[in-house]
Order: structure tokens, then C-alpha cells, then sequence
């Protein structure tokens, strides 16, 4: 098998690379007197609509000046035309891609294909220069999930990856449409084994309940008429195929109404159900801002979803742009899941990796991508802590800190603090708490850190600090695994 190439996110972030930074601890976290939008609101966003942001990038969108701004600059992101091959080979990103050279063929003898589609996607989320687009594929992966363990097609998952980018924050009809007719889904969902002489019903209950309009607003006559509609709808030659045959054409009631309808028609009357704008939009709120949001939050981002013509866009806009969003309830009050855990801590530190240790971190702690655990999903927020996940989020912090190396996944102190000229134990601890919790820790704790950095080994604190290849080696690495293994790192 080929030999992945080494790469260091420093080298390939096109905003703002982590060795440009030169502004202080000092000068991002203050608030700007006079003024809202602050660092903190800044590191907030995009923590949550991204995969944090480097002490450069959240001083670039405080400059903006205005959240209106900021939240425009993530969300109007320009994509190419995932359907047309042309466009996306002339997108700068998709380029970036396309010259790792990852091994997307899907040989089934070739057990290296799958480990080479983990890889892609995660240097998709560490490299990308669109990181919301990300961040919803993620987003859309935990709301229809499905696993490669079930369906064991490698093209399929694939596929169904690229489509949930493509529909990123495009129109809930073209989403639902869109999933309802994708190989994976069908598959993961027994639809493909669904005809007028054999129901199977999984799909269509998963249609109302997970995708749509949420448990209790529904009947199971529903189900039954829904699970006729899409009879015959199944897969065929790697792709989405009706079986005319298989379907049944008797008149079915689906939501108080009467007709022959098929899937299709089955979509269209969930797409304009208060129950569904209000699910969506329960789902959209709790991934980016807080779980059991206010019902008026809710109403009012269900209303932008009728308002916008289903553009999740606009739904995803109104999230960010609320006070809600930016309220204690939200900021540092979510449990980083292990994919943003993992993702985002190489990007701040700037680290080297060859992919292939991530996905095994990231499934320790619980999130496999591609093997969802049952039809439902992960279990988001509170559910990614536990005993056994949390040793495992901080062996993770220790087995980066530990690897001296160039190889495997690695970060450089030294480079660190010489590209940011960082020599004081004062300057170090404040620059990589504002790095990686931008400062949201007590004066007592600041204190403590410095004090660390200070103690002898003789266990006495001295007054100087020394950056020499041994006491970067052991201070400035114990100093990062310090604040990667506290809580408010852990917090999102």
C-alpha cells in the first residue's frame, strides 16, 4: 500500500496559518471598548460553525466589525457545482484534494480503500477553506446516519458523503428528495427490500419520525401509507432505481388525505408540515447552540424555513445571528464531539499528521464515522462523556504531546514559541490559553500555570524561565496537555 504523505495543517491552511500569528493574548480577548462583537463571540462562532479558529482568524472576523458580517463571511461561502467535474477541478480547495491522491477507487480486495475515505474527510475538515460546508456535512451525517457495516459499499458512502455537502445548506426539499433516492439510505433503511407484495416499513417510519416530523406527530396508519408509497423504491446498478413493478398503486391516506400517492408525493406533504419546520429546526439548534432550546427559538426558526422557501441557509443564519446563539446558555455550555475535539486541536497547534491515527481517536470516544451505532444515531451533547471516553479524549492529548517525532501526528513547542516569540513563562501560558481556551479560565488558574511552568525539579519556583530544548520538551508540552485535558477545553 502507498505511503500516505506527511502534512502539516500549518502548511496547507490557506487563513491565517497558525506561524503568522503574532497578535498578543492581550490584544484578541479584550472587548473592543464600545463595541459588541468581541473575541469571545468570535471564538464562540467558530467554534460551532467550524473547527475552532486560531487567535489570527478570530482577530480577522473581530475586524469585520459586526456579527452580521462575520456570520455572512461563513455561511455565503462559494462552492463549486459538485455535478459538474469541471468546476470542481478548478476549485482551488477540491484541487488541494485531488493531489493527496487518496485511494477513493473502492477495490473490494483492497481493505486500505476505506482507511484512505476516513482520511479524506478528515483532511477535508482540517484543510478547508469553506469550514461551515464541513460542519453541516457533519451536521447532515448525524441526522440521516448510516453504517458501512450494513450496507458494506464503499462507493455509497461515499457518495452519500458528497451529497450531503452538496446540499450543505441548499433546500430541505432537495435534501430530503435527495436522501430518500440515495443507495446508503435506502440500503441502511431496508427500502431497496420494500415492494406492494412484501412491506417492510423501516425507511418510511424513519422518514416521519428521525427526518421530518418527530415522534407524536404521527400516526401508524401514516406509516403504513408511507411504507405503500415507496414500494419499489430501491437500488440498481449502484444507483437509485424504480421498480414499477414492486410499487403499489392503490389509493393510500397519508396525513388526513386520500390519493395514489407515491414517495415523492409522500416528500412534498411532509416538506410543508409546521411539524417538520419545527423538527428541523429543534435539530439545527441543538447542533449549533444548546439542547432543549426555548419554543419561541424554535417557532422562530421554523418560521424562517417557510419564509426562505426550506433554505436551511437562511434557518443556520438566523441561529447565528441570534441572541441566543451568544448567550451564557451557549458559549462553553456543549461537549466538543470527538471528530471537533480531534480536528480542532490540530489545527490550533498547527500539528503534522499522516491522518492515520485520527480515526481511531475519534471512534475511542465514541464517534466511528461511517458506523453510526443504530438508526438513530450518536448521541450528541452529554452523551460523548462517559468513564471510558473521557480516558480516551485524554490519552489523546497525551499521545500527541508524547510523539517527539516528525512522524505519525506531531506538534512542534519549539516551533511554537519561536514563530510567535514566546520566551517568558508569563507569555507562554498566556498565549496558549488564548489559543486554546482564549483565556476563559480564573486569574487563580493563570496562576497556577505560571507557577508550574517555574517549578524546579527540585520542586522549588524559581523567578527566570529558560526556553531551552529541555524545558520546552518538558514544561511547554505538560503546560499544552494541561489545558487540552481541563474542562473548559473539553467544552465547545
Amino acid at each position: 500500500m502507498r505511503k500516505l504523505l506527511v502534512f502539516s495543517v500549518v502548511g496547507i491552511l490557506s487563513c491565517y496559518p497558525l506561524v503568522t500569528v503574532a497578535a498578543s493574548a492581550q490584544d484578541i480577548s479584550r472587548d473592543i471598548k464600545g463595541k459588541n462583537w468581541n473575541a469571545k463571540k468570535v471564538g464562540h462562532l467558530l467554534r460551532r460553525a467550524g473547527f475552532s479558529g486560531t487567535p489570527a482568524e478570530i482577530n480577522e472576523f473581530v475586524q469585520l466589525g459586526s456579527k452580521k458580517a462575520s456570520v455572512k463571511r461563513l455561511v455565503d461561502y462559494s462552492a463549486p457545482d459538485y455535478d459538474n467535474p469541471d468546476s470542481v477541478a478548478s476549485d482551488p480547495f477540491e484541487q488541494l484534494v485531488a493531489n493527496q491522491r487518496f485511494d477513493l477507487n473502492f477495490d473490494p480486495n483492497n481493505p486500505g480503500n476505506l482507511k484512505d475515505l476516513h482520511r479524506w474527510w478528515f483532511f477535508r475538515m482540517m484543510a478547508t477553506t469553506r469550514p461551515l460546508e464541513e460542519k453541516m456535512t457533519l451536521f447532515w451525517h448525524t441526522y440521516f446516519p448510516v453504517s458501512h457495516a450494513k450496507i458494506g459499499n464503499m462507493l455509497f458512502i461515499k457518495n452519500q458523503n458528497m451529497l450531503f455537502r452538496k446540499y450543505a445548506l441548499g433546500s430541505f426539499r432537495d435534501m430530503l428528495h435527495g436522501i430518500s433516492k440515495d443507495p446508503a439510505t435506502l440500503i441502511w433503511l431496508e427500502n431497496n427490500l420494500n415492494t406492494r407484495q412484501s412491506n417492510s416499513e423501516m425507511f418510511a417510519r424513519h422518514l416521519l419520525e428521525i427526518y421530518t416530523l418527530g415522534e407524536g406527530n404521527f400516526s401508524e396508519a401514516d406509516v403504513v401509507a408511507a411504507t405503500k408509497a415507496f414500494t419499489g423504491w430501491t437500488v440498481r446498478s449502484n444507483a437509485f432505481f424504480f421498480n414499477a413493478g414492486a410499487h403499489d398503486n392503490t389509493l393510500k391516506t397519508f396525513l388526513g388525505e386520500t390519493a395514489n400517492f407515491n414517495g415523492n408525493d409522500i416528500i412534498d406533504r411532509l416538506l410543508v408540515q409546521p411539524a417538520t419546520a419545527r423538527y428541523l429546526a429543534t435539530r439545527l439548534i441543538t447542533f449549533f447552540a444548546y439542547e432543549d432550546p426555548e419554543p419561541e427559538f424554535v417557532e422562530r426558526v421554523a418560521g424562517v424555513y417557510f419564509a426562505s422557501n426550506y433554505s436551511i441557509k437562511e434557518m443556520v443564519r438566523e441561529i447565528f445571528l441570534s441572541k441566543e446563539f451568544y448567550s451564557d446558555r451557549a458559549i462553553r455550555n456543549a461537549v466538543k464531539s470527538p471528530v471537533e475535539l480531534v480536528i480542532g486541536t490540530l489545527r490550533l497547534l498547527g500539528a503534522g499528521t499522516d491522518l492515520r491515527a485520527i480515526n481511531g481517536w475519534t471512534t475511542q470516544m465514541g464517534q466511528w464515522i461511517y458506523y453510526a451505532p443504530d438508526v438513530k444515531g450518536w448521541e450528541q451533547g452529554r452523551g460523548w462523556i462517559n468513564t471510558t471516553a473521557t480516558l480516551y479524549r485524554y490519552n489523546f492529548a497525551n499521545t500527541l504531546i508524547t510523539n517527539r517525532g516528525t512522524t505519525g501526528t506531531f506538534i512542534r513547542p519549539d516551533v511554537i514559541l519561536r514563530d510567535n516569540g514566546l520566551q517568558t513563562a508569563e507569555g507562554i501560558v498566556d498565549y496558549m490559553l488564548n489559543l486554546l481556551v482564549q483565556n476563559d479560565v480564573s486569574a487563580d488558574t493563570r496562576e497556577s500555570l505560571i507557577k508550574y511552568m517555574l517549578t524546579r525539579d527540585d520542586g522549588t519556583v524559581g523567578t527566570s524561565f529558560t526556553t531551552d530544548a529541555t524545558t520546552i520538551d518538558k514544561k511547554v508540552r505538560g503546560l499544552i496537555y494541561i489545558i487540552l485535558a481541563s474542562p473548559e477545553y473539553q467544552l465547545n
